[in-house]
């Protein structure tokens, strides 16, 4: 594991959980903290890009960094490769597929496949570009955010106070993006910035603007709605935190997931309750409707559909991996990819129809790095999770944290825990680097 130049660090490889807008809350304690986080993710199989359906073509990228295109029966057209993971989902504007990869490049394509322009902020884009009034926006991880023409050419670029993962909103009255500093930020059509809303979290989701409302999640275990001009209309408080990749609002219902497990239905006017329905595992991932069901999935790895208007379970299909691909609704059919590369067809009744597998990569591992002086307890339950810390002990007297009392001690310490059970490894370390001791534990419980 890389070390962050000794630094007291901890670091986070986690296989299986939405996109690495949702790795930043592995421990939703570090938003807390004013730690330096770092991230990335690995190369493989896992489709964390949603579908875009043109034309009798299913375009999704994945994170073994190609651009897939099928056929509506689920057979190959062609694939374009680029130089890092794709988790941007493509949109297409003029019969041109827009999409952001890891390799810093900003992709426009033809829809057989073949590069129109590219252009390169040389950083890492995992947001969903928002294309408006014929130009492009998208966000960085460095946190840039740009606005491009549609022939690829910069007309500008404003650098806001933290990451962009998350897609942007655009109206008459600005665009619309938040970002890993807890702010959604309004900027006017050059560039500049008009207002930014305070949230207590990332803002790591993209913004949803619906009936002249902005509507988001933030880290802080809200879901808020604020007007065109900033100020605050509501606030939904979760037990958990608000993570997926987007939510959706039909007439006067907003629906979204959270990682305590429930997919909940609010009013988008006040924001009450209406209905929650309990999934078996976190819902991290997007959703899609049809005139009468809500259909999403979960690291259970089922994709459910229920009835939108009484929040009652229909179905639900079982699938081999983590879902967090948003469903795609078209011509009485549902597409959606998983986090083990597989790329699934179903009846609108859920029957599985065909499937076709994107990659023979092994699936990804997303990595968040975080160091901080005053950690505690670093368990997570849900997904398959890797969590090593360690202290440097050269430069820190050989002093590690104890990972379930938060007291110093020199330990080195890898946890992995899966639902409902956890298996605990512990190495204390000598201050030369030497092992000094084993011990593994095991239990059934977590804590936050």
């Amino acid at each position: 594991m890389e070390d962050l130049d000794d630094k007291y660090k901890a670091a986070f490889s986690v296989g299986g959980i939405a996109a690495d807008v949702e790795m930043s809350i592995v421990l939703d304690e570090i938003r807390e903290s004013n730690a330096v986080q770092y991230w990335s993710i690995t190369s493989g199989s896992s489709i964390i890009s949603s579908p875009t359906i043109y034309k009798d073509t299913i375009y999704f990228g994945c994170n073994d960094g190609i651009l897939y295109a099928l056929s509506t029966t689920g057979q190959l057209k062609w694939k374009f490769l680029t130089g890092d993971t794709i988790v941007s989902s493509p949109v297409i504007h003029k019969e041109k597929i827009h999409f952001g990869s890891y390799d810093g490049n900003f992709y426009c394509l033809n829809l057989d496949g073949w590069v129109v322009w590219r252009f390169n902020c040389g950083d890492s884009i995992a947001a969903t570009p928002c294309i408006f009034s014929d130009k492009i926006y998208f966000g960085s991880k460095t946190g840039f955010f740009y606005c491009l023409s549609e022939d690829g050419t910069l007309i500008w670029k404003t650098q806001l106070g933290g990451e962009i993962s998350s897609s942007a909103a655009a109206s008459d009255k600005g665009i619309f993006v938040g970002s890993w500093d807890g702010y959604v930020y309004c900027l006017d059509y050059s560039g500049k910035i008009k207002w930014k809303f305070k949230t207590g979290g990332f803002v790591a989701s993209g913004i949803l603007s619906h009936n002249n409302r902005l509507y988001f999640p933030s880290l802080d275990k809200k879901l808020y709605c604020i007007d065109y001009e900033g100020k605050l209309l509501w606030s939904f408080r979760t037990p958990e935190s608000v993570t997926g990749t987007g939510i959706i609002a039909e007439y006067n219902s907003v629906y979204f997931g959270c990682r305590d497990n429930n997919m909940y239905a609010v009013s988008a006017d006040t924001g009450n309750l209406i209905w929650k329905l309990p999934a078996e595992n976190m819902i991290v991932g997007a959703y899609s409707t049809d005139d009468k069901n809500l259909y999403f999935g979960s690291t259970d790895y089922s994709l459910y559909a229920i009835d939108k208007k009484a929040g009652t379970l229909l179905w639900k299909y079982k699938t081999n991996g983590i879902l967090v691909s948003r469903p795609v609704i078209f011509e009485g059919k549902i597409f959606f990819g998983n986090w083990n590369g597989k790329f699934y067809c179903l009846s609108i009744t859920g029957e599985q129809l065909w499937e076709f597998q994107a990659s023979s990569k092994p699936p990804s591992h997303i990595h968040v790095a975080h160091w901080d002086e005053t950690r505690k307890k670093i368990v997570e339950m849900g997904s398959e999770i890797l969590v090593d810390i360690k202290k440097d002990p050269e430069e820190n007297k050989g002093f590690g944290l104890d990972q379930y009392t938060g007291r110093r001690k020199p330990v080195y310490i890898t946890s992995k825990a899966t639902t409902g059970y956890i298996k605990r490894k512990e190495i204390r370390v000598r201050r030369d680097g030497t092992v000094e001791e084993e011990k593994y534990t095991e239990g059934g419980g977590h804590g936050h």
